[in-house]
């Protein structure tokens, strides 16, 4: 597997891509996705994402509906900043997002979920493989995205099975589900931020405190591995 093809099934590993936005200007591609770009022609493009569809890797969707594209169809909504009431979006599918994880060599162990209730107003839902790893999310998760819980709709559950992706399913989870508000509406200086989550602590309690945080984000956040053609950043056709 190429780091394009990698590229393309990883940007999609937890929620669908639209095609138009995976060609385009390389700075905003880069930006869109937080990653370096692949540095394939749009002709490339074409020529990897139609592969991949006759191979079962991909299909494509709007809603609820999915199906596997043809090569016109894909070249009709690969233009970037297409029109989104008629683009449609591509998805892994199992075949597609397990040939990803073994590359990747995935440790499902340290993945968590992070998802938002769209029929309950503010709720947002993380999980895991174990209990433990479950609290460990809920409790860095606040702090890293500068959220205010309720504390008194906090509700933890085990979930068999669990569905960890779109494409993925495993025989059990474990979430913890609560309201919150993004602080940032709360406070006018947000420099007041960090005091509302370690107030009690010195300037350099406080430092130490966020390195902890980090540590537990960057530990769930590399729950992959990333592909060893990486390129930097700075590299672009």
């Amino acid at each position: 597997m190429d780091y394009a093809e990698f590229w393309i099934l990883e940007t999609a590993v937890t929620a669908g891509v639209p095609f138009s936005r995976v060609v385009g200007p390389p700075a905003a591609i880069q930006a869109q996705w937080n990653k370096p770009y692949h540095n394939l022609t749009r002709s490339d493009m074409l020529n990897l994402l139609d592969g991949l569809a006759r191979n079962g890797d991909i299909v494509a969707g709007s809603g609820e509906t999915k199906f596997t594209p043809s090569r016109l169809q894909i070249d009709e909504w690969l233009v970037y900043d297409h029109p989104a009431k008629t683009c449609r979006w591509y998805y892994l599918t199992p075949q597609g997002g397990e040939r990803w994880a073994r590359f990747s060599k995935a440790n499902w162990d340290r993945y968590h979920s992070f998802e938002w209730d769209w029929h309950v107003e503010d709720l947002l839902e993380v999980a895991a493989t174990t209990p433990e790893a479950a609290e460990r999310v809920y409790r860095y998760v606040p702090v890293w995205n500068e959220l205010h819980v309720l504390p008194e709709t906090l509700n933890r559950s085990t979930l068999c099975p669990w569905a960890a992706t779109y494409w993925k399913t495993l025989p059990v989870g474990y979430s913890v589900r609560f309201r919150c508000d993004y602080l940032e509406e709360m406070f006018k200086d947000l420099d007041d931020i960090p005091a509302y989550f370690f107030g009690n602590l010195s300037e350099a309690g406080m430092r130490e405190a966020y390195t902890r945080v980090r540590r537990e984000f960057e530990y769930f956040h590399h729950w992959y591995l990333q592909h060893p053609e990486r390129p930097s950043a700075r590299r672009s056709v």
